[in-house]
């Protein structure tokens, strides 16, 4: 299973997760606090492919993810 499949699998897909971050009312978060939240989602998605798959997302597949869902 590709990282891509993996997450449009989920009931969130990383995409949809990275653009509620994103979309944030302003002053709900500061730039920095956006960052380290859409680190974190990212974070959890990847660890969470590695947990089922025993396989590393690489930077590509997660972008690819993020890009086209």
């Amino acid at each position: 299973m590709t990282f891509r499949e993996f997450s449009r699998s989920c009931e969130i897909p990383l995409r949809d997760a990275v653009i509620e971050v994103l979309i944030q009312p302003k002053g709900t978060f500061t730039l920095g606090e956006k960052m380290k939240a859409l680190a974190n989602t990212i974070l959890a998605y990847a660890e969470k492919y590695e947990e089922l798959t025993g396989q590393k997302a690489d930077l590509k597949q997660v972008m690819e993810a993020i890009k086209n869902g």
